[in-house]
């Protein structure tokens, strides 16, 4: 390692700092991988003092340090700033998750790795998403992660039709009944489904601005907005867009 170099690495690392701090101004940080935050500080601090180091033994007064302390000091500092990149990456544009429920069933599987992404993200429908479940909006609920799929969209209708056979009524997005992959999705009388959804629309039967229907790919065994209602963009914490494992892509 050179004295130039050195000094490359110390700004390189101070750059790191100042956009980590810039884009937590911006909000862009997600709550839900604090230990990111922390690796990232801790990691960045080790190349920003691994640098200093280095200035040090190449000043005047320690021209004779051996040249393996000095590419050691090169290497550890390479790498920890190359895991501080990868920190910012999944700090503020994208993060990964596994999944606890089978209520994605056949998409995804529990114990599922998932990535997703954060940054800039516009909700659309039938993106699978990651959604926070907020005690306060749903009293009776602790708070944990759920992935869903979004059925719903700001300003649609609802409604529904009776299906005694169903045990329940099936459910009417914009004049179609909703399916997924064949299934029908059912509102039924034993939870009182109907009345929960009813309750999170509107006076006319459609979703309010800025909030979501969203239900599990597992029509049978997911709890959604059939038993906790819509939920808000703000509850929406990411967009699955990868299977990280096992390896694949998402439908």
């Amino acid at each position: 390692m050179t004295l130039k170099k050195a000094y490359i690495h110390i700004t390189i690392s101070l750059m790191l700092i100042v956009m980590s701090i810039v884009l937590f101004a911006l909000h862009l940080a997600s709550d839900y991988v604090f230990w990111y935050h922390i690796a990232f500080y801790i990691s960045v601090s080790i190349a920003l003092l691994l640098g200093l180091s280095a200035v040090v033994l190449l000043s005047k007064k320690h021209q004779h340090v051996h040249e393996k302390v000095l590419d050691t000091l090169d290497w550890m500092t390479f790498i920890t700033q190359s895991f501080s990149v990868i920190l910012v990456v999944f700090m503020f544009f994208m993060f990964s998750s596994t999944v606890q429920q089978s209520s994605m069933y056949p998409t995804l599987q529990e114990g599922n790795i998932v990535i997703a992404t954060q940054f800039n993200y516009e909700p659309k429908r039938h993106d699978i998403i990651i959604i926070n479940v907020d005690p306060m909006k749903h009293p009776g609920e602790s708070e944990k992660l759920l992935v869903k799929r979004i059925a719903g969209m700001p300003g649609d209708s609802v409604e529904f039709a009776e299906s005694p056979v169903d045990d329940g009524y099936k459910i009417i997005i914009n004049g179609e009944i909703y399916t997924h992959e064949g299934s029908t999705y059912i509102a039924r009388y034993i939870s009182s489904e109907k009345e929960i959804i009813e309750a999170s629309l509107d006076n006319t039967g459609h979703i309010k601005d800025g909030e979501y229907l969203v239900f599990g790919d597992n029509e049978a065994n997911s709890k959604d907005s059939r038993n906790l209602g819509t939920f808000e963009k703000e509850d929406i914490i990411g967009h699955v867009i990868f299977r990280l494992w096992p390896f694949g892509g998402l439908s």
